[in-house]
């Protein structure tokens, strides 16, 4: 297979928006699928299922100056699947768009995906990537600091936080404490009646917590226990510092 035929088989869609806002939708989504090669028999009905696929069949002949930011992300995608592409890229689509536009592209890359082309995307959003994604990998200053699969990924990091309510405000002596317990990883204030903390993958019983708080005479009102979720994992290996 020749560099020219594996380009055919690639889509790209850019965090910046590639489309031409003087032409139509279709119009732009034509010229697109022109250039990697669909033969002008296919090219029209090709132009209408990429719309259709993002929702923008009804909206067809209108320019996208007279789109919404969330429409010109949804035509940016069908720009770069016109012609079936089997891996796509996706840069960051959902960034600065509202909600339902969101969703709706969401739903158009899982169906992609169900429908056999391989997706690679980028995203901060790590909510999106545990609803897209076989296979995570975080990176941080172009490091790789993690390349496994979503579900061994949160089976690993499994262990759990738990929220803990007591009657009364307590002293930083009660955290101080239990961060001293064998495998609690972390422990902060969430405010003057709640403490949080994450126990470790060989933890001990949360009895020994609850010592701790009998022995500062702090009634416990409620206890919630927290499955840890990739943005948790994210955060775990990259820190929470902010960064410029």
């Amino acid at each position: 297979m020749s560099i020219k035929d594996v380009k055919k088989q690639l889509g790209i869609v850019p965090q910046e928006l590639a489309i031409y806002e003087d032409i139509s939708a279709s119009q732009n989504v034509k010229f697109f699928a022109s250039l990697y090669g669909v033969k002008k028999s296919e090219i029209n009905e090709k132009v209408e299922n990429a719309l259709k696929k993002v929702g923008l069949e009804d909206r067809k002949d209108d320019k996208p100056s007279t789109f919404s930011g969330g429409m010109k992300r949804r035509l940016n995608i069908a720009c770069a699947i016109a012609h079936s592409p089997k891996l796509i890229i996706f840069d960051e689509p959902t960034v600065g768009i509202d909600p339902q536009s969101r969703n709706h592209i969401l739903d158009s890359i899982k169906n992609l995906r169900d429908e056999g082309a391989t997706i690679i995307y980028t995203t901060h959003y790590m909510e999106e990537v545990q609803q897209i994604c076989d296979r995570v990998i975080i990176m941080d200053g172009g490091v790789v600091l993690l390349n496994d699969s979503l579900d061994d990924i949160l089976e690993h990091y499994s262990n759990s936080n738990y929220q803990v309510r007591v009657d009364q405000q307590f002293s930083p002596a009660v955290l101080d404490e239990i961060r001293e317990l064998t495998n609690v990883e972390e422990v902060n204030q969430k405010d003057e009646f709640e403490i949080i903390f994450s126990m470790g993958e060989e933890s001990m019983p949360i009895n020994a917590v609850l010592e701790v708080l009998i022995k500062f005479n702090l009634n416990i009102t409620s206890i919630t226990m927290v499955k840890k979720n990739l943005e948790d994992v994210f955060l775990l290996l990259t820190g929470k510092k902010l960064r410029d």
